[in-house]
């Protein structure tokens, strides 16, 4: 070897240790820098035995740990930040100072003292403040839960603004790192730099790095683009959309915002998504319910009572269907089509409720869904009843020929009877004989698509005349309340055959049959009326007096009614009893049109008959055709909204108008022209409640403690018999006039086996007449110990065994400031099951327990995800972070190799000096 050839080895050396000396220095110098990953020199032999080179200066890192980083990063942060914000939560819920459950409590306790004595005004004074002071619990702990809403509004819009400028570093050195990798440059810096900052955003989202070549690319939630090489994507936060109330994030990929809001997940950002629609909302929602559950209740046994001025109660706490909060209950999406008129949610079953919030999706008239956010179960809402294609048809049409004249069987005339043949939508049906409105009815709710075709039947009972002295008895041979025909003798004492002694008679008949064979009679109403005894059965069917038991020639006079409510002309039919031919005579009904409905199903409706016999004289008679096909023509849509109830909808898609009641709730959308595809709405029904919570009462003389019916005994009383009233509809006419009770009523009790009673119209103490309800005379009504006796607007039960003579008289409760009747009622609404899972109480324990197991379980949470994430940053460490010790060894391997080198080249001077002084 040259002396030449052993300088040049010399210097190769000397360069390529002191290469690795500096990058030994470099590792030492960062020691404490973050995300420094450890370099090492790469030494390669050159061939011939000419020294070595320095091929590269390598990071020595991990992809699989640094990935995994990544993750356990973003874990935690979501962890820890749910769990911080969760356990806030709890403490505002559980707090005595902040508790609804508290505040429940003093309000219960400060109510039975007023139950103790009513009539104390401090005791009423006490319970408006602890009103006050409950309606206070509610709003204050929504505002503090709404402030919680604003703080994440607030982060989130920040996080959104550090995630864009990490992001847009990242894309810088994507840059940075590709024209040093063009220039040959040293980039293992930059690419430190970049881990740390992908670090960075991994503590604020989620995100998936792809590594294209020497770029990042990174992607977030479900596969959307963040940063793609050298361009950054903006994360926007924004107004909500529908819920203006919560931010919304953004991605602006160019140009074009997407909406990320439910897709991102991990890291802080991750962390106050889910914390806010998991915890945060379902608290507000549960707090909303409780809050309307505790105004409706409360609302409405209040308004059953009557205050210190005799005056009912009006809303205890602000009404839960005021229209400011029935509109503040929907938003409609920014983007829907549809041009809004109004909007609304009412609460109809406060039971029902959930604690959620809804999301309403129109496709078209056959694809409505309405999604519950809270478990994802989802409505077809087009599956509920459909109210809204049915069209009422006018079913009397079909004028039964029993509409002009009774039929006495005797006289030889018999029920008309005739074949009906139906043609629906152009089809034929098979004929039926029918004999009866009964059957008639039925006929026609057989047929598709029509359904609610009802029948009545009326007799007038008159100028019935007892022809020996032994009374008058005849058959009534009429319908109980299923359908069934059913025989009862009806017995008039001597000299008794005036129109009051008739319906008394009846009376006890249809009592006897009820008491002996439990037969109901409820489709029956009894009045006097038009000269005599009017007899209406609802079921339609055929009724027949029958005198052919009779020993002398007694009469009993029949005249049967029009669909219109009058009297048949013509006078009555005389029904003689031992007179062959004229001792039965039976009248028929006639059908109704209160109920009578065709669905969309049906375009054209008829019915023929030989003759037109049962038909008016006209044949073939039309109830459906094109004037009354389409629901939007025929169907009035108010009332339709108006009687929507629950598992029930309305459509009308050319007026724009959808309607539906679910989950205790009634949705009302109108727009002004049509629903269109693609419209999605918002639905909030508790949301807001404890929010909207006030007190309506401000005088402790307003709160009504009383019962308004007063009930007393008679003092000749023998028998055990209590008796109770309730409020069942403080606005019925039995109270339209102040501190009155109209009528006043008093229940007698009659002798003999089975027991009965009477009751009395007591307007004239001096002549009490026999009360009518509904038009049905209230005599020798059975007696069912316990059993509930309706009046108008309120009711009474009498339990134990009352005697004959005893009276029950009911009044107006004027002046009774000493009842606490009411006040009892209000007060067992504490433990009353007013949700259909469970009580005020009840809900509230549930809600703090859900909050506290949910700060629980994220707390163990963030604990495992600390320990993984410190696992995993030990593990990376190990792999790619400087060690002192080993960085020192290698320093004085180099050292020595260095000084050996620069040995070499002084050898090689040696040598070369040698050989030429050797010359």
């Amino acid at each position: 070897m040259s002396s030449f050839n052993l300088l040049n080895i010399g210097n190769q050396a000397l360069r390529t240790n002191q290469s690795a000396l500096a990058t030994i220095g470099q590792n030492i110098s960062n020691v404490n820098t973050p995300g420094y990953s450890r370099q090492t020199t790469d030494i390669t032999s050159l061939p011939d035995r000419t020294g070595a080179k320095v091929d590269s200066v390598s990071r020595i890192t991990d992809r699989f740990l640094t990935e995994q980083m990544w993750g356990d990063l973003s874990a935690y942060q979501h962890t820890l930040t749910y769990a911080g914000l969760s356990s806030d939560l709890d403490n505002l819920l559980a707090t005595q100072v902040t508790s609804v459950s508290d505040g429940l409590d003093n309000y219960f306790k400060a109510m039975q003292n007023v139950v103790d004595d009513p009539v104390s005004i401090p005791n009423r004074e006490l319970l408006i403040a602890e009103s006050d002071a409950l309606v206070k619990r509610f709003n204050d702990l929504d505002r503090h839960i709404e402030q919680q809403s604003d703080t994440i509004n607030a982060r989130v819009e920040d996080l959104s603004h550090q995630v864009n400028t990490i992001s847009r570093g990242i894309a810088d050195l994507n840059d940075a790192i590709r024209i040093a990798n063009a220039s040959n440059d040293p980039a293992n810096e930059l690419r430190d730099q970049r881990e740390e900052l992908v670090n960075n955003l991994s503590n604020l989202i989620g995100v998936k790095v792809v590594e294209q070549g020497e770029e990042f690319n990174i992607f977030v939630g479900n596969g959307q683009p963040l940063i793609t090489g050298q361009t950054a994507n903006k994360l926007v936060a924004v107004q909500g959309n529908p819920d203006y109330r919560q931010s919304d994030l953004q991605l602006v990929v160019a140009g074009n915002a997407v909406d990320v809001t439910e897709e991102l997940s991990g890291g802080q950002i991750g962390g106050l998504l889910q914390y806010r629609e998991e915890a945060l909302n379902d608290a507000r929602d549960e707090l909303g319910r409780i809050a309307i559950g505790v105004a409706a209740s409360m609302n409405e046994a209040h308004k059953n009572g009557i205050d210190l001025n005799n005056d009912f109660g009006k809303n205890f706490f602000t009404d839960i269907n005021a229209d400011s909060v029935q509109r503040g209950r929907i938003h409609a999406d920014a983007n829907n089509q549809s041009v809004i008129s109004q909007m609304r949610v009412e609460i109809q079953d406060v039971g029902q409720l959930e604690a959620s919030d809804y999301e309403l999706i129109y496709e078209n008239d056959r694809q409505i869904t309405l999604i519950r956010n809270s478990d994802g179960k989802q409505f077809t809402i087009n599956q509920l009843q459909d109210v809204g294609a049915d069209r009422t048809i006018d079913a009397n049409l079909l004028n039964w020929g029993g509409n002009t004249a009774p039929v006495v069987d005797g006289d030889g005339s018999t029920v008309p009877s005739a074949p009906l043949t139906p043609v629906v939508n152009g089809i034929a049906g098979g004929a039926t004989v029918v004999n009866s409105a009964q059957g008639m009815a039925d006929f026609m709710n057989s047929q598709p698509g029509l359904s609610g075709v009802t029948a009545e039947t009326a007799i007038n009972i008159s100028g019935v005349t007892e022809a020996g002295g032994d009374g008058v008895s005849f058959d009534l041979k009429i319908n109980d309340a299923t359908g069934t025909t059913q025989t009862i003798t009806v017995n008039l004492p001597t000299g008794a055959t005036s129109n009051d002694n008739v319906a008394t008679a009846i009376n006890a008949a249809l009592a006897a049959e009820t008491s002996a064979n439990g037969t109901d009679f409820s489709n029956l109403q009894l009045s006097e009326a038009d000269g005599g005894v009017k007899l209406l059965d609802r079921t339609g069917g055929n009724i027949t007096v029958d005198a052919s038991g009779g020993a002398n020639a007694d009469i009993i006079g029949i005249q049967n009614y029009a669909a219109n409510g009058s009297l048949v002309a013509g006078g009555p039919v005389n029904v003689q009893a031992d007179l062959a031919g004229s001792d039965t005579g039976t009248v028929v009904g006639y059908l109704t049109n209160a109920q009578a409905e065709a669905d969309s199903s049906v375009d054209s409706f008829s019915i023929s008959s030989p003759g037109g016999a049962l038909i008016g004289g006209t044949s073939p008679a039309v109830l459906v055709d094109g004037s009354n096909n389409v629901a939007s023509l025929a169907s009035d849509t108010t009332s339709n909204i108006a009687a929507l109830d629950q598992g029930e909808y309305y459509l009308d898609p050319d007026r724009g108008t959808l309607a539906f009641a679910v989950d205790g709730f009634k949705v009302v959308i109108d727009t002004t022209q049509q629903l269109v595809r693609g419209d999605r709405y918002l639905i909030q029904p508790v949301r807001t409640g404890a929010e909207d919570l006030g007190l309506e009462i401000q005088d402790g003389k307003q709160l009504a403690l009383a019962s308004p019916i007063r009930i007393t005994s008679d003092n000749t009383n023998q028998g055990t018999g209590v008796a109770t009233a309730k409020v069942t509809n403080p606005d019925a006419l039995a109270f339209a006039q102040p501190a009155t009770l109209t009528p006043p009523v008093d229940i007698v009790f009659n002798g003999g086996q089975p027991t009965t009673y009477n009751l009395y119209d007591m307007s004239n103490p001096d002549n009490p007449t026999l009360l009518s309800i509904d038009g049905v005379v209230q005599s020798n009504r059975a007696y069912v110990p316990g059993g509930e006796i309706a009046l108008d607007g309120y009711s009474v039960t009498i339990s134990n065994e009352p005697e004959a003579g005893d009276r029950f008289s009911f009044t107006f409760n004027k002046d009774g400031v000493s009842d606490n009747r009411n006040a009892i009622e209000l007060s067992d609404l504490q433990n009353a099951d007013v949700f259909n899972d469970g009580s005020y109480q009840d809900l509230y324990g549930s809600l703090v327990e859900r909050v506290g197991t949910r700060t629980a379980t994220n707390n163990i949470t963030v604990e495992a995800n600390k320990s993984v994430l410190d696992s995993t940053t030990s593990a990376k460490a190990g792999v790619s972070g400087v060690n002192l010790d080993e960085e020192a060894a290698k320093l004085v391997q180099y050292q020595m190799a260095y000084q050996a080198s620069a040995q070499l080249i002084s050898t090689s001077q040696t040598v070369f000096d040698t050989l030429l002084s050797s010359i």
